[in-house]
């Protein structure tokens, strides 16, 4: 088995302080679709106050994301999570982070089907799971 590299740049609570990087924080943001597309934000599964509305099909603007602080992201990611018992090619979806501004802590996260790319709604009762990986600090 491998020995973990301790690194000596750490800081009370365990979040490392790579010198290249400052300080990382992850933002996480979690909602329920609804009926033809709706949003709802799940306040226990998402960072702080991020809001979120629906600006078309598939297409999801997001407000009061984090500022204080963040430099640039590092990775983001998400994911539909289906409510479906009999999942299909079809029912597949893609999520992809859009638009990201740190200064006015808005970002756009758009839907695709995984089958052919186009942006459309996720089925009812699905949930949207996203996270942005930020740099922050001097």
């Amino acid at each position: 088995m491998a020995v973990t590299t301790v690194l000596s740049d750490t800081r009370p609570g365990g979040q490392h302080l790579d010198v290249k990087f400052g300080l990382i924080r992850k933002v996480y943001f979690n909602a329920a679709i609804g009926a033809t597309g709706a949003i709802t934000v799940t306040a226990a599964a998402t960072t702080g106050g991020i809001a979120a509305a629906r600006t078309s099909a598939g297409l999801y603007a997001l407000t009061n994301l984090p500022t204080g602080g963040a430099l640039r992201v590092l990775a983001s990611g998400g994911s539909i999570i289906n409510n479906d018992s009999s999942p299909d090619v079809a029912g597949g979806r893609v999520v992809t982070w859009s638009d990201i501004s740190l200064t006015l802590g808005t970002a756009n996260v758009i839907v695709t089907a995984g089958d052919d790319g186009d942006v459309s709604d996720s089925a009812d009762g699905t949930t949207l799971s996203a996270f942005l990986e930020l740099s922050c600090g001097s």
